[in-house]
């Protein structure tokens, strides 16, 4: 089972919200010749994980050209795009990954993520904790962002 998420969304109680915030002045002091500008903040408010080591997430970054190895998840996981695009194949279906939205992989799906276009693609990996990925018929692993 996939599902997209827009900018905000809620999926098994994960939210994404992006707010905006005015300019930081501490920034501007330090560096003079910039403007106060407004600019986003992305939020992830996570109500199941009461302590953050039971929700193990990190940046994924896929620089252009690279394409993902297909591989199966052990637990459910969760990609909350926040810079380019992505191709995402999951259980043989394509999907396409841009700034701004989410995908949620369940757990024995076969994912392979690849970035086609011609800048970084960078997400938030969300995968809960004793999550594992397996590579064909290769022994579990743990992503480096799930450690």
């Amino acid at each position: 089972m996939v599902q997209r998420l827009t900018s905000l969304a809620m999926v098994n109680k994960l939210w994404l919200t992006i707010q905006e915030s005015s300019h930081d002045p501490a920034v501007s002091q330090r560096r003079p010749d910039l403007q106060p500008a407004r600019h986003c903040l992305h939020h992830l408010v996570l109500p199941r994980a009461a302590v953050p080591a039971r929700t193990p997430s990190g940046e994924v970054t896929v620089e252009p050209g690279v394409a993902g190895s297909p591989h199966r998840l052990t637990r459910e996981e969760t990609f909350v795009a926040l810079e380019g695009s992505a191709v995402v194949e999951v259980d043989g279906q394509r999907h396409e990954l841009a700034a701004g939205s989410a995908l949620v992989v369940a757990a024995g799906q076969t994912l392979a993520l690849s970035n086609t276009a011609s800048r970084p693609f960078r997400a938030l990996a969300v995968l809960p904790v004793g999550g594992q990925a397996v590579i064909g018929d290769g022994p579990a692993f743990t992503p480096p962002w799930a450690a």
